[in-house]
């Protein structure tokens, strides 16, 4: 009888905690709020197509271990990105970008976490950008890459990496933007 008291008790002392226990609700993230607004004075905005490989278009925070599987790609299970990469990257660049004249095709090459060690880790985005005329002819195209060592090898890492590398990005092609012709 004692042995099926214990069973009892055991049972039900594991099925109140199972039901106080909630799993973790990911924690979601974005590139943070844009540095400076583009101008204000209702110019519309042209039109950016952005492309990406179909496991670009995905929240989940991706990251390769360099070091131990080069070809295995993971993902943090309690850290996602509010929107998919590109979305995120589209809005940065429409908010901030000031020679934004052009329609634009962005297409995402890279997107990703890469980590050289266990105690070190860097963001990596690749890109190709081609800005068209008005008349929907390519004017020019470049191929851009970032790349920044993260604070801490972990997700929150990643997250704090990729905010500053979209920054520069978005700098980056508004320079490049800013020296072609004025359609």
């Amino acid at each position: 009888m004692t042995l099926t008291r214990c069973s009892l008790a055991l049972f039900v002392a594991l099925s109140v905690t199972a039901c106080e226990i909630t799993p973790k609700q990911p924690d979601v993230h974005d590139f943070g709020l844009p540095v400076g607004l583009g101008s204000s004075n209702n110019v519309s905005v042209p039109n950016i197509d952005i492309d990406a490989p179909k496991w670009i278009w995905d929240t989940r925070i991706r990251y390769r271990l360099l070091y131990k599987s080069p070809t295995k790609v993971n993902f943090y299970m309690l850290d996602r990105w509010i929107a998919t990469p590109p979305e995120l990257f589209k809005q940065q660049l429409v908010a901030q970008g000031k020679s934004l004249r052009y329609p634009l095709s962005i297409k995402f090459l890279d997107f990703e976490q890469q980590f050289d060690s266990v105690k070190q880790a860097k963001v990596f985005i690749r890109v190709s950008v081609t800005a068209f005329s008005n008349t929907n002819k390519p004017l020019a195209t470049r191929e851009f890459q970032w790349q920044r060592l993260t604070q801490t090898p972990d997700a929150n890492g990643a997250v704090q990496g990729f905010a500053v590398l979209v920054q520069k990005a978005v700098n980056d092609i508004d320079s490049w933007l800013a020296n072609l012709p004025i359609p």
